[in-house]
Formats: C-alpha cells, structure tokens, sequence
C-alpha cells in the first residue's frame, strides 16, 4: 500500500527533496569525473574528450549539455590562444623583416637615439648596422616563438626575447617623449605616442606565450 501525499506543501517540500539529492549526484560524478587518476597523465585535450566520454555515460543528457557548452568554449579559446601566438609572430616578424631597409633604418633613428637603453647602438654601429641587429633579434624571437609545439624550451626563449623588445620599444613613450605637448603633455598622446601604445598589448601577447610555452616544461619536470 503507498501513502498519497494530500498537503501541497509536503509535495512541495517532497519535489524539492528529491531535486536536491539529484543534483548532488550529478555533481558527485562530475567530481569524479574530472579528478579521475587515469586521466591526469594524458594531454589537455586528450583528457578534455576522455572525461566528455566518461562524463556521457556516468551522468546523462543534463551533463552532455554541459559538455557540450564547454566545448564550444574551449574552440573560442583554442582560436584565440592560437591568434595570440601567431599573430604575434606575423606582426613582429614583419616589423623585424622591414628592419633591414634604409627606409626603417631612417625610420627608428630617432627612437633609439632618444633611448637610453638603446643609444649606445649608434656608438659602436651604423645606423643600417643598428637597424640590422635589432631586425635579427626580432626575427629569432619569432622563429622560436613559432616553434613552440615541437620545443616549448626553446619557445620560451623567443618569448623573453619579445618581452625584452617590448619593454625597449615602451620605454620610448618616456623618452622619446610620446605625449603631446601641444595638449597639454600626458595623458594626451603624440602621434608617436599611439604607435608606440600598442606594445601594451603585444607584451600582453608575449607574456602569455611564455607562460604557455613554460607550462609542458614545468610538468615535465614534475
């Protein structure tokens, strides 16, 4: 014989009850789920796509939604991890080609001049020479930094070179100066100024492709 629930609230009370141990569960297996031992020694993405199978047969279609909605993420970031690092390398390694030109060569003069990281250049260089060497440095940070799913190491190295270069090219701002006397000087930026600003985000850029490029590397160690 089954009892019948006649009050509203206890059928309330009842739904909500059964409601909440569901979702315990559900959350229980997702937990174990996603700190399974087997998949700790696997690659990113072969982990992700392991526990999206373990998940589909552990937890049911609330969890595949859930995947699903993760996964479509992960493509919007694998995208934009991907565009940060090449993308760096086109824009740094067209810049570093151009180096090699009279016409760059003329055009960076005055930055360098004015740096006082960098002026000695023109002491023990020419200025072509100078423009060559800076053009060197830019193209073997990029050709390390595209390398570095074959050697995250030596990526790593091509970062720090590209965070060197840009920490260089927005000291600049200071000295060059690169604010707009006509306006009053800082925060207003001189034309120079908004060229130079943009290094901001490339530093960004490379700061993070170093931090992903150290990242197999440290596990590896451990």
């Amino acid at each position: 014989m089954t009892s019948t629930i006649t009050d509203p609230s206890q059928a309330l009370a009842s739904f909500m009850v059964a409601g909440f141990v569901h979702a315990g569960d559900v959350a229980h297996n997702v937990f174990k789920v996603f700190l399974d031992e087997r998949l700790l020694a696997l690659p990113t993405r072969v982990r992700f796509y392991a526990r999206i199978r373990l998940i589909s047969k552990q937890g049911g279609a609330h969890m595949v939604t859930d995947v699903a909605l993760r996964s479509q993420k992960t493509l919007f970031q694998s995208m934009g991890e991907f565009l940060i690092r090449y993308g760096l390398v086109i824009v740094l390694g067209w810049i570093g080609a151009m180096k090699f030109t009279t016409c760059e060569a003329n055009g960076i003069k005055a930055l360098v001049r004015s740096s006082p990281l960098m002026s000695w250049m023109y002491k023990v260089l020419s200025l072509q020479a100078a423009s060559n060497v800076i053009g060197v440095t830019e193209l073997a940070a990029v050709t390390l930094i595209a390398i570095r799913p074959i050697a995250p190491r030596l990526s790593a190295i091509g970062s720090i070179l590209a965070v060197c270069t840009f920490l260089a090219t927005l000291s600049f701002l200071f000295s060059l100066p690169g604010w707009e006397q006509s306006l009053g000087g800082f925060p207003a930026l001189s034309g120079s100024g908004g060229f130079l600003l943009k290094d901001v985000v490339l530093l960004g850029a490379a700061l993070f492709t170093l931090g992903d490029s150290l990242t197999p590397a440290t596990r590896t160690a451990n």
